[in-house]
């Protein structure tokens, strides 16, 4: 075989692997980034969205004659808190009316969704980092303003 052949067949396979240990590479900074977000996340709904929630349902929903019941669930990763006055319900539902933050499966961020008297569906999703208790606070003023002007 000529050296330029052989040259060109080694060339080629080095060229391969290289590729291949890059993509491993990759696949290893992104699990290592997803769990290092994950991580933030649960710290974050720890130390801000459920106190936050809390404070809301304590100082703001309970002495203004709202019932409010806020959970979080380990394994979805997320916080809700549920709002509502006698016997509202969810559109189309048997739940209340709710505002959750939960983690996207798909992105590193925050996905909030809402279920109101007359709506339901997502707000947005948002980086961690702009998940902050006046964040928390206000996304979830702006769903009881449109829970209280339905019903």
């Amino acid at each position: 075989m000529k050296s330029e052949i052989k040259a060109a067949f080694q060339k080629a396979a080095k060229e391969h692997e290289a590729r291949a240990v890059e993509r491993l590479r990759e696949q290893e900074k992104r699990l290592t980034d997803r769990d290092q977000f994950e991580a933030g996340w649960s710290d974050t709904r720890a130390r801000i969205v459920l106190p936050a929630l809390r404070q809301i349902r304590e100082e703001v929903l309970t002495p203004a004659g709202w019932t409010s019941e806020v959970r979080s669930d380990d394994k979805e990763e997320s916080a809700t808190i549920e709002v509502y006055k006698g016997s509202m319900h969810a559109l189309g539902t048997t739940r209340r009316p709710s505002i959750t933050f939960v983690i996207d499966r798909h992105s590193p961020t925050i996905f909030v969704t809402s279920q109101s008297i007359s709506q339901g569906g997502g707000q947005g999703k948002f980086p961690l980092d702009e998940v902050t208790e006046e964040f928390v606070q206000a996304t979830v003023l702006k769903f009881f303003q449109r829970l209280t002007s339905e019903g």
